[in-house]
């Protein structure tokens, strides 16, 4: 165990860091950990950076439920074992699970049990900031070798969680990028469609969504500029998008939509007047901001940061 990290009992589910110091049995169980054959033998340790989550478990037959931290804000797991093993439920039955790699959607599987010392690495990363996310299966994916990425990663993530340096918002940033680029080039090489062999009409609203993706932020960014970026006609791109039942703007508003929730429960964001989250996050003025909100999401900012501490 590296003792430069105190040992802390904690749900692995996304609990605010200002929760980390005192939590009882009650606190865990409302997280979504659920003991097995007694006392929780479960233990981590927690960092955020940015909107991304880093966590390092280590524990023994121990049964939890995984539960998306936040309601409304899809994120993606990676998670690194180092050692033991664990089993997963699916269609009603347990799976053991191998490899060093897991990868998929939040909250799947829902059900895990950890095998005897087991220690592995977790990293939680917002869709929305992901490079092209509507590329990737929505999947669970287990890895027997790692790729020479995830082992970069892997190492990356575990310096960064047991590190107990302070880190000034600039870093904090630099490594929040960091680790969306790694996190991006994984699900991709393990979940990602090939665009080119759908239709080149599919294949067009592929590249369309990546670069949505990318280039949403800015408050500028319109469906035009997404046309003049793919080289396609804008009726032409809108079309397209139709024929997936989805519009243009109606993704630029779900994705700052997203992006704007992601910053909103972000404690780091607290001192953003809602204008400076509404910029941030591709919108145009805190008013827009909150009108999507509330479509997208059914609470407007206030509500959503208000309300923080009871999720």
């Amino acid at each position: 165990m590296d003792e430069r990290a105190p040992e802390r009992t904690v749900d692995i589910e996304g609990l605010p860091e200002r929760h980390i110091a005192d939590l009882d049995a009650g606190d865990i169980a409302r997280g979504g950990a659920r003991p097995v054959g007694g006392a929780l033998r479960m233990h981590s340790r927690m960092r955020t950076f940015g909107a991304v989550v880093l966590h390092e478990v280590f524990g023994s037959l121990t049964e939890f439920e995984r539960r998306p931290p936040w309601p409304g804000l899809p994120t993606w797991d990676l998670v690194f074992v180092d050692s033991g093993t664990f089993a997963y439920l699916s269609d009603g039955a347990w799976k053991q699970a191998s490899g060093r790699l897991m990868i998929g959607p939040s909250g799947v599987p829902q059900r895990v049990r950890l095998g005897a010392d087991c220690r592995f690495l977790i990293v939680r990363v917002p869709r929305v900031l992901l490079p092209a996310p509507n590329r990737l299966r929505e999947e669970v994916r287990f890895g027997t070798q790692l790729t020479l990425i995830e082992e970069s990663m892997r190492a990356f993530v575990a310096r960064a969680v047991r590190s107990e340096r302070e880190v000034a918002e600039g870093e904090s940033a630099a490594v929040d990028r960091i680790l969306v680029e790694m996190a991006g080039a994984v699900l991709l090489g393990r979940l990602g469609r090939d665009p080119v062999r759908g239709s080149p009409r599919a294949a067009l609203r592929e590249r369309a969504l990546g670069e949505l993706s990318l280039r949403a932020a800015e408050p500028s960014f319109a469906p035009a500029d997404l046309a003049r970026a793919t080289g396609a006609s804008l009726r032409h791109l809108q079309d397209v998008f139709a024929e997936a039942g989805i519009s243009i703007a109606g993704e630029l508003r779900r994705v700052r939509a997203e992006a704007a929730h992601a910053l909103l429960l972000d404690p780091v964001n607290d001192g953003l007047d809602m204008e400076a989250v509404a910029l941030r996050s591709g919108f145009g003025s805190a008013r827009a901001m909150r009108t999507a909100l509330e479509r997208q999401l059914g609470s407007g900012p206030r509500a959503i940061r208000s309300g923080r501490d009871r999720l």
